[in-house]
């Protein structure tokens, strides 16, 4: 009984963690950082 209701206390925020860290982190990153740049054809490499 009181290991059941510990794997309970253990597992519960373990899943939660698991979803935001599976989910909402790479949407916040995709909005914080900024995309690729387009080339410009024109333009040397490594400018």
């Amino acid at each position: 009984m009181l290991f059941g209701e510990f794997a309970f206390t253990l597992g519960g925020p373990c899943g939660i963690s698991g979803f935001v860290a599976m989910t909402l982190s790479p949407i916040m990153s995709a909005w914080v950082c900024p995309g690729p740049r387009s080339r410009d054809a024109n333009e040397p490499l490594g400018q």
